[in-house]
């Protein structure tokens, strides 16, 4: 694919991840969402690692979304201080852990991949917390915001430049978690509605 086409691609995921984000803070304003703290402040550190991972392996556009996503998670976990759920279990300490293991591996080994590894891995662990708030509280989030961050990274692996597992592994690994945001908001408010919460 040309590279005119990757960038194209790279600034359409961004623009759209930029708009899904801002709705998800509009709505975090008006309390209609309530984020999770701890998952918003390790998701801006791995998105960070990742972000500098992709840079080393050679993601070109496809990087960009990461930094992008980098600043828009610092952003929401700033609101989440005065406007999310502050309980921070051990899990969530286990991935902000992760994401310095992945920067030490990193730099004991030269090798970004590592970093894209655990990236990943601690992003399943980060994300574990507010799976768990969505299903004691699915009204408090919205599935569009990561509907359309599935979107967005879906794009971002388009617009990778250089094929490897250290450039692909992150978004693939948001792809697959937002997904299953997305699906368990639908299910657990279903639910709820029909009043057989368990």
């Amino acid at each position: 694919m040309p590279a005119e086409i990757k960038i194209i691609i790279a600034a359409t995921s961004s623009l759209l991840l930029i708009g899904a984000d801002l709705l998800y803070m509009r709505w975090v304003l008006q309390k209609r969402i309530v984020p999770h703290s701890f998952s918003w402040l390790a998701f801006a550190a791995l998105t960070a690692l990742s972000f500098a991972a992709q840079l080393a392996g050679k993601a070109g556009p496809g990087a960009v979304i990461t930094g992008v996503n980098t600043l828009l998670c610092l952003s929401i976990f700033i609101l989440s201080l005065k406007y999310g759920v502050k309980k921070f279990a051990m899990t969530d300490w286990l991935c902000l852990a992760g994401a310095l293991t992945g920067a030490v591996l990193w730099r004991m080994t030269d090798n970004p991949l590592w970093a894209a590894i655990i990236a990943s891995l601690t992003d399943i662990l980060a994300i574990l917390p507010t799976y768990r708030k969505i299903y004691l509280n699915p009204h408090q989030d919205s599935p569009l915001p990561f509907g359309l961050g599935v979107i967005a990274y879906g794009l971002t692996l388009l617009a990778i430049s250089d094929y490897n597992w250290t450039t692909i592994l992150f978004p693939l690994t948001v792809v697959v978690n937002d997904s299953i945001y997305v699906l368990l908001v639908i299910l657990r408010r279903r639910v709820v509605l029909a009043g057989n919460i368990s």
